[in-house]
């Protein structure tokens, strides 16, 4: 993954505000009494487009984005379909596929084939991967550059207490129906970018006052979190 500059960001920010605007139209359109399907306004197609988006994001490479729609079209293709398309097939199925690529591709998904309370040593991009799963971690990797962070149906609890970077840092968040806690240090500084569908973030660091002698330490989050939670603290519980 490639150091998120200010260019990423940017593009981010461009997406986001675009499908804002994309959702305000439909619904002003709804309400001038033009048919616009139902089937629109439905969970699923949330889904859906949210893969879409972070296929856009991130240059088609983003595999929970084709996992995603997958399931966003399974379950759209069952209400439309509910005699063919039958979902206690499609969850196995999806699971086996999952199974397949770990063991063909290695590397795919690799945090969901690592232990819990694992470890992450040095190393500049960081990858946390949870679907359907719990992901429990202590990064201490003084150079760190930038990192995602994706929970899918699951968790991912990072601690960062022992962690460093220079200057700046930017962790690319996407939640859906799960959730992400961040332990950080106490002289870190925070920068949200993150936009809430259904969901929210809780910032429970206790109030510091930094050292203004000392370097400052600026920590970008940026992403969405839909149908579930992101929590940030510089404590351990």
């Amino acid at each position: 993954m490639k150091n998120q500059g200010p260019s990423t960001i940017n593009k981010s920010r461009i997406i986001n505000g675009l499908l804002v605007l994309l959702v305000g139209i439909v619904f002003f359109i709804k309400q001038l009494d033009v048919y616009i399907p139902n089937w629109l306004f439905t969970w699923p197609m949330l889904l859906i487009l949210i893969g879409i988006i972070q296929l856009f994001k991130h240059n088609f490479q983003k595999t929970s984005g084709y996992v995603l729609i997958i399931i966003g079209l399974a379950l759209q293709l069952h209400d439309f379909y509910p005699n063919y398309i039958q979902l206690r097939f499609f969850w196995p199925i999806l699971i086996m596929g999952v199974g397949i690529s770990m063991l063909f591709k290695g590397g795919f998904f690799q945090v969901n084939r690592k232990k819990s309370n694992e470890t992450e040593k040095q190393l500049e991009t960081l990858q946390s991967f949870s679907l359907f799963a719990g992901i429990k971690k202590r990064v201490t990797s003084t150079t760190l550059k930038d990192g995602a962070i994706t929970s899918v149906f699951g968790g991912n609890e990072l601690d960062f207490t022992q962690a460093d970077f220079e200057n700046e840092l930017t962790l690319a968040i996407q939640c859906v129906f799960g959730g992400i806690t961040l332990i950080v240090p106490k002289n870190w500084e925070i920068n949200y970018e993150v936009n809430s569908v259904f969901g929210g973030l809780d910032d429970q660091r206790i109030p510091v006052e930094l050292n203004p002698d000392e370097p400052k330490k600026i920590l970008h989050l940026v992403g969405s979190c839909v149908f579930g939670g992101i929590e940030v603290s510089n404590q351990l519980k």
